[in-house]
C-alpha cells in the first residue's frame, strides 16, 4: 500500500472517497503481493489499513469556462461485504477519519462518497456533526445519467419511450425512487420492485399516472419478466436478478455497484444485453493515475457529480440525505452538459457493444 508520509502532499479542488468493489480489483490496483495471500488474511488486513491517497486526478477542465480542477482518490479500504457486516459505529468512525484526511492533508474543498459509502450515514447526520466540509454522494447525477442513457437506448432500438415496459429493481431506494418518478411520466408500463411492500405502495401513490400503468411487487423474478428494460439500483453486493426470467431481447441497465448480475450469468443468455451503467467521460484529458475498474479517462457518474460541483465552485452537500430530487437531477444534468461531461458508448462488462433495433 502507498505510504502517505513518503508521498508529496498536494492541495486539490475535490476528492472522491472510493473503496474496492471486490478482491480482484484490489489485487489489480495494488501490486504488492495480495494475490499470494489468502482471502481471509487480506480481509483481516483491510480493517487495519488507515486512509491514504491512491492518486491525484489531473487533466479535467471545463469546455465552457476552461477552468481546470485537480482532484484526489482517497481509499476507504473495505470490501462491500465488510461494510455490510460491520457495525455502524465502526464504519462511521472510519469514514470520518477518511474524510478528515482528505480535508486536512489535501485541503479538498468538496468530497464525494462513492459506491457503498453513502449507505454508512444515509442522511449525513454523523458526518455533519463531526466535519465542516461539503460532502456529496453523486446520486442526483447518477439519476441524470440513467435518464439520458435510457432515452438513448430507446432511440437505438427504435422505440418510443411511451411504448416501453420498464422495471426498476430497488425502486424505493434514493436512486430508484427518483427514477420511478421520472419514468412514470414517460413510459407505458412501470414495474416497481423492492423488498418492502408498504413502501412500494406509498411510492406508487405519489407517482403521476398520466402515462404509465404501475405494477408493484416484492418478487424480482415476477417483476422483470415482461420488461423491455430493467434498471437495477439496489444496495446489495449479491446477485438478485435471475436472468432466466428475462424475456428475449431484454436490456438490463445495471446501476448497482457491485453489479447485480455477474458476467457469467449474463453470458448464459445470448439473447439479452447487460449494460455497464452510469459511466461518463469527464471533459479535457482526464487521468486518474489509478485503476478502479474502468478504462482510462472514464469515471462513474457519482464521481462526476463531485467534479461538476468543483468546476462550478458550488461547495455544498448536493446529494446528501433528502437533497435528491427531480429538480436537482435536472440542474446537475444541465451543469454536466455545460462543462462537457459525456455519455460513453454503451459497454457490457468493459467491452463496447452495439445496440440495434
Amino acid at each position: 500500500m502507498p505510504r502517505e508520509d513518503k508521498m508529496k502532499r498536494e492541495e486539490v479542488d475535490f476528492a472522491c472517497v472510493i473503496h474496492p468493489l471486490n478482491l480482484q480489483l484490489l489485487s489489480e490496483a495494488f501490486e504488492d503481493g495480495l494475490k499470494r495471500k489468502r482471502d481471509s488474511i487480506v480481509k483481516r488486513i483491510l480493517h487495519w489499513v488507515p486512509p491514504f491517497k491512491c492518486s491525484i486526478i489531473t487533466g479535467i477542465y471545463s469546455k465552457d469556462t476552461n477552468k481546470k480542477i485537480k482532484g484526489a482518490l482517497i481509499s476507504y479500504i473495505l470490501l462491500p461485504e465488510q461494510i455490510l457486516s460491520s457495525s455502524q459505529a465502526y464504519l462511521v468512525n472510519k469514514l470520518i477519519k477518511t474524510v478528515k484526511f482528505a480535508q486536512e492533508k489535501l485541503k479538498a474543498k468538496i468530497i464525494g462518497l462513492e459506491a457503498y459509502l453513502p449507505q454508512i450515514d444515509k442522511r449525513g447526520m454523523y458526518l455533519r456533526k463531526a466535519l465542516n466540509v461539503p460532502i456529496t454522494t453523486g446520486r442526483n447525477y447518477s439519476v441524470a445519467i440513467v435518464k439520458k442513457s435510457i432515452i438513448k437506448i430507446a432511440e437505438k432500438i427504435g422505440r418510443d419511450l411511451s411504448s416501453l415496459k420498464i422495471a426498476i429493481v430497488g425502486a424505493t431506494g434514493s436512486i430508484g425512487k427518483i427514477c420511478s418518478k421520472i419514468f412514470s411520466k414517460r413510459v407505458g408500463y412501470l414495474y416497481l420492485i423492492a423488498r418492502n411492500e408498504q413502501r412500494l405502495k406509498n411510492l406508487a401513490q405519489t407517482l403521476k399516472k398520466d402515462l404509465a400503468e404501475i405494477v408493484i411487487t416484492t418478487n424480482v423474478s415476477e417483476g422483470i419478466k415482461e420488461a423491455d428494460i430493467v434498471i437495477t439500483t439496489t444496495n446489495t453486493p449479491y446477485e438478485i436478478v435471475d436472468v432466466s426470467f428475462l424475456k428475449p431481447g431484454a436490456i438490463v441497465f445495471d446501476v448497482s455497484l457491485p453489479r447485480n448480475i455477474s458476467q457469467k450469468c449474463a453470458e448464459s443468455r445470448k439473447d439479452i444485453l447487460v449494460i455497464d451503467a452510469g459511466i461518463v467521460r469527464p471533459p479535457g484529458n482526464p487521468d486518474f493515475h489509478f485503476y478502479f475498474g474502468l478504462p482510462p479517462g472514464l469515471c462513474y457518474a457519482c464521481m462526476a457529480e463531485t467534479m461538476i460541483l468543483a468546476l462550478e465552485e458550488r461547495y455544498e452537500s448536493y446529494s446528501m440525505g433528502a437533497n435528491v430530487s427531480e429538480k436537482r437531477v435536472e440542474e446537475i444534468e444541465k451543469l454536466g452538459d455545460k462543462h462537457g461531461f459525456e455519455l460513453i458508448e454503451f459497454m457490457s462488462y468493459g467491452r463496447q457493444v452495439e445496440i440495434r433495433k
